[in-house]
């Protein structure tokens, strides 16, 4: 599932401090549920982009200006340990190529202002944003021009296609290797217009022409309107999209159903707190931590991936306990097969509010949340006849709430007695096999 890392961060160029951050991680993930490393090389368009955060040369960090013809070697052994050590340790690294924030015109000071592309800071772009310049290709079928020599008479979109190109192969040749390394294109796009597309898709087939087989993402802000232009593309392996969620916590996740109709993985990023943003994005309150806890295991009821809210410090956290605790449960599911089927509950207790997945006769979860302490009662279901182990689960815990053989005798809807829990509560029911164990 899903941990993240950034390095906007007051200690993310340093090696010991990311290592630390990933030996955290991997404690905290389960034997087949584990996390993934968001990594995002862009954060130097927001502040001083220091002696390892900018992927190219920094000729004068007050302007700033770069070298786009001449990488830092400090910034690609950083991600290449990154990535070594993640694969080492189980984990998985999403490395995003390219970001829509960066290319924004924002306060003076950070994104476009700051970005190696503007003309002002050396790149090849002079316009007041580049949104749209940027993705514009002189030659989009043209997967090789990195190796052609590049010349400074080419037409400035030209000059962008060939840095572009060799920064994704820089890429490619630094941790393409390493299996648990997979590519997002571009970070929250916010158009999906042909000129979008086209770019985009070109970055599928460059990365299958040049990168060893790994899925490819791409992440947008448009999930149920424009977006569908992008999740059709042949090549794009993942739907994922960005933005809070507007029902609320109880029922945050049940959106990532409909995107299931692709066939292909649903992640979201950047769910926030579901409204509820904090003053302070490091210090959430209670109240957040809880719903950044119940979002995964809406995720997975809702068959689809979330991550926990970034800009956090690289410390542990409860997030991290909690979602041990969810990992351990999910690794005891035949989690890839289950469905979201909603359509099982019969009639919830009151104040209760709960979503279910299953594979129908074989398992059933069934996830629960309340605004008060619940004092226990009756969850009917409409389960399929046979004989179940069934437990729940207190998400914070880990702890037995309660653990029963149940039979039922026909496929008529049938009571399961809640147990009393304060926030949340995992129920999970697994036909069982001829030998009294679960399957």
């Amino acid at each position: 599932m899903e941990g993240i890392g950034t390095e906007n961060h007051p200690q993310g160029e340093k090696w010991e401090v990311w290592r630390e951050y990933l030996d955290l991680l991997a404690a905290h993930q389960g034997k087949r549920t584990r996390f993934r490393v968001r990594f995002f090389p862009w954060s130097f368009c927001w502040e001083e982009p220091g002696l390892a955060k900018s992927p190219w040369k920094v000729i004068d960090p007050a302007g700033p200006r770069y070298n786009l013809y001449e990488f830092n070697p400090r910034f690609w052994e950083l991600a290449r340990r990154i990535c070594a050590y993640a694969a080492e340790k189980g984990l998985f690294v999403e490395f995003v190529l390219f970001d829509r924030c960066s290319l924004e015109r924002w306060q003076p000071g950070e994104r476009w202002f700051r970005h190696p592309w503007n003309a002002a800071c050396g790149g090849p772009i002079q316009a007041p944003n580049g949104k749209g310049h940027f993705y514009t290709l002189a030659e989009p079928d043209n997967l090789y021009l990195f190796s052609e020599p590049f010349s400074d008479d080419w037409p400035w979109a030209k000059q962008s296609q060939w840095f572009q190109q060799r920064y994704v192969k820089q890429a490619i040749d630094t941790v393409g290797s390493f299996a648990s390394v997979y590519w997002e294109i571009v970070n929250e796009m916010e158009g999906f217009n042909d000129l979008r597309v086209r770019w985009v898709q070109h970055w599928i087939d460059f990365l299958h022409a040049h990168a060893p087989p790994r899925p490819i993402s791409f992440s947008g802000l448009n999930a149920f309107r424009g977006d569908r232009a992008f999740y059709t593309l042949p090549g794009l392996d993942i739907v994922q999209c960005h933005g809070d969620s507007k029902r609320g916590p109880h029922d945050a996740m049940t959106h990532l159903t409909a995107l299931r109709e692709y066939g292909k993985p649903v992640m979201l990023d950047e769910a926030f707190w579901h409204g509820r943003r904090p003053e302070n994005w490091q210090r959430p309150s209670r109240e957040q931590q809880k719903i950044e806890r119940w979002s995964f295991w809406q995720a997975l009821v809702a068959g689809g991936h979330t991550t926990a809210v970034c800009w956090q410090p690289f410390e542990e956290r409860p997030i991290h306990d909690w979602l041990k605790v969810f990992a351990e449960f999910v690794d005891q599911t035949d989690f890839a097969r289950l469905e979201p089927h909603d359509d099982l509950l019969v009639a919830l207790p009151a104040g209760v509010h709960a979503h279910a997945a299953a594979q129908p006769g074989r398992e059933y979860v069934v996830y629960c949340t309340v605004d008060e302490p619940f004092t226990g009662g009756p969850l009917t279901l409409a389960l399929k006849a046979g004989t179940y182990v069934l437990r729940g689960v207190e998400p914070t815990t880990g702890r037995e709430l309660r653990r029963e053989r149940l039979t039922v005798t026909n496929d008529e809807p049938i009571a399961v007695k809640l147990p009393a829990f304060g926030e949340d509560v995992a129920v999970h029911l697994r036909v069982e096999t001829e030998t009294g164990n679960s399957e």
